[in-house]
């Protein structure tokens, strides 16, 4: 039965014996910013960030937990090294112009068409 990024995440944490503090230090992750997401406030989403971070710490898809995140994802996209898991924090804090203008620049270093 499918189930949200909160009660999944909750519940990988009760069968592994793993507090939250726990699941901070493990991911680098501040305890405010895992209790905001992951207590019963769900005061803020979680970041595609923070679902790689934890699902290397909890030894889990990182798709999976991205899906139920809500991100959209492909077959094995997210199995995501550093680079590219801090390169999604700051996309996601950027505005939709901001990122806009990221594409942009990207499909340009991308571009094999060198004018």
């Amino acid at each position: 039965m499918e189930t949200d990024f909160y009660s999944l995440v909750n519940g990988l944490l009760d069968e592994r014996g793993i507090t939250k503090l726990d699941l901070a230090k493990r991911t680098g992750i501040s305890k405010g910013l895992v209790y905001a997401v992951l207590g019963p406030a769900q005061e803020r989403e979680p970041s595609a960030d923070f679902c790689v971070r934890v699902a290397a710490a909890l030894k889990v898809s990182p798709s999976e937990l991205l899906k139920r995140a809500g991100f959209t994802v492909y077959p094995d996209a997210y199995e995501l090294d550093a680079l590219t898991a801090e390169a999604l924090r700051i996309l996601s804090q950027l505005t939709d112009d901001e990122r806009g203008v990221v594409v942009r620049m990207l499909r340009g270093l991308a571009s094999t068409d060198q004018r």
